[in-house]
């Protein structure tokens, strides 16, 4: 009897750890995918960063007229 109460335990345990590491990183790619989705259409990037380089030589045509 203890002896299986332990291997339930020792299981339930083994898989809840990688289950909340799992979805920690799901969440993490999932917020930096919407972060850069929402960067890409901003003229301005907010805080200054810049995005991938064609995309600020994108952006710097379109702002020189612009402006």
């Amino acid at each position: 009897m203890d002896l299986s109460l332990g291997e339930e335990m020792a299981c339930s345990v083994s898989v809840s750890i990688p289950f909340e590491s799992s979805m920690a990183v799901g969440s993490r790619s999932r917020m930096a995918t919407l972060r850069t989705t929402a960067s890409l259409p901003m003229p301005r990037p907010p805080g200054g960063r810049r995005p991938t380089s064609p995309l600020v030589d994108v952006n710097q045509p379109v702002a020189d007229p612009s402006g």
